[in-house]
């Protein structure tokens, strides 16, 4: 049997909040009520809610605003504003709030109910996207190679490798991948990634780091891939291993 989809109601007008929690149970929604937003960050902290309707003027207190604030600052549930407001100046409260949408009152059930289901179904997808993203990560900061991602003007955005166990990224972190490459090997790298940039294609290029003090010489094998968006090449993924035993770049 499908659990109930659980919703906070946060309405300070008993006769409103009365006649939402009606429409919504009515629609088979479990729902609870919080008439502050003090109230509401507590019970969106307690409780286990899919989602929350949130009122933007809740009289005294902090507004619906700050409450939904709070809320996303704890990874709470999502947030829909709904208000019969729709004056700049009440609108601009729920700016920066992470509200999943601005409900006018009085817009009718239909509305209502289907912007719940989006939000929540949105929700749900943002979740398992980070889920997907965090588990990726992990495979790849246990990975044995470098991997790396490089923008469009071929910075780095993002790498495997801290700096020295976990403290901080490494620094070639946001650094052109050609200035630490060594020059001897940088028409080779140039005409590779380029060319995965123009077509897409998968290449490799064997190449010299540029050498630092205190640093022996490294050679790395690297694969590059296309980071697409589309039919849009957005970046590059390299992937990078450790050949140096095999000798330097003449």
């Amino acid at each position: 049997m499908a659990q109930k989809t659980r919703i906070l109601l946060v309405e300070d007008e008993a006769i409103i909040a009365l006649n939402e929690s009606r429409m919504l149970s009515g629609a088979g929604i479990e729902v609870q009520v919080a008439a502050r937003g003090e109230d509401a960050v507590a019970m969106a902290s307690a409780g286990s809610f899919d989602l929350i309707l949130m009122d933007v003027n809740l009289g005294e207190g902090i507004d619906g605003g700050d409450a939904a604030r709070q809320i996303l600052a704890n990874r709470g549930p999502p947030v829909i504003f709904l208000s019969s407001h729709v004056e700049p100046e009440v609108i601009a409260k729920t700016k920066d709030a992470g509200g999943y949408g601005y409900i006018v009152k009085g817009t009718g059930p239909v509305v209502l109910l289907t912007s719940i289901q989006m939000a929540i179904d949105l929700s749900s997808a943002i979740r398992q996207l980070s889920i997907n993203e965090m588990r990726w990560e992990t495979i790849a900061q246990a990975a044995p190679y470098i991997i790396f991602s490089l923008d469009l003007d071929r910075r780095i955005t993002w790498i495997n490798r801290p700096l020295s166990k976990g403290k901080g990224y490494s620094g070639a972190y946001g650094m052109s991948i050609y200035d630490i490459i060594d020059e001897r090997s940088l028409p080779a790298v140039r005409e590779a990634i380029d060319g995965v940039f123009t077509d897409g294609i998968v290449r490799s290029y064997r190449a010299s780091e540029h050498v630092v003090s205190g640093r022996s010489e490294h050679v790395w094998e690297t694969i590059i891939g296309a980071i697409r968006d589309g039919d849009r090449i957005a970046g590059l993924t390299l992937v990078s291993k450790d050949v140096t035993e095999l000798g330097s770049i003449e």
